[in-house]
């Protein structure tokens, strides 16, 4: 599976092939501050984009998953509402790096009046999946479903 910006480099290499396209790795709020200051002239970040003069356009839209061991009691559950998490350790992505996946997640109403038990922040999915116990149990992923 290629990384968006692999995909997007192989199509404008396609369709515009002298234009010389240079990709560097950068979270969201690091490309915002290099648009403003001229020093980057498109980034793929993550919605919303909390930034004067900037025009975002949406390219895709990623489901988001819980992670269960198989034998989890809540692994067989078609869907999962965040109010089932409550008082579960979790992973999480780093509030810091990852303002606008982290802070509409974190709204207490979602979470039945709790924030979620956030047992380790981390910055990529590489971090994310080294966290996790290397058994052939952890294979479950279930829709998060919105909270009502």
């Amino acid at each position: 599976m290629n990384s968006c910006a692999v995909t997007f480099q192989a199509a404008l290499a396609e369709r515009l092939p002298q234009t010389k396209l240079s990709l560097q790795s950068a979270y969201s709020a690091t490309q915002i501050d290099l648009l403003h200051s001229g020093k980057l002239q498109a980034g793929i970040v993550e919605l919303p984009v909390h930034g004067e003069g900037l025009q975002t356009h949406h390219l895709w839209r990623d489901e988001l998953v819980v992670a269960l061991p198989e034998n989890h009691r809540l692994a067989a559950k078609s869907q999962i509402d965040r109010r089932d998490l409550t008082g579960l350790p979790m992973i999480w992505a780093s509030k810091t790096n990852h303002p606008a996946l982290t802070e509409p997640l974190l709204d207490t109403g979602h979470w039945g009046g709790q924030l979620p038990l956030i047992a380790h922040e981390v910055n990529t999915v590489a971090e994310l999946l080294d966290l996790l116990p290397r058994t052939s149990q952890n294979k479950h992923a279930t829709p998060l479903q919105r909270s009502r």
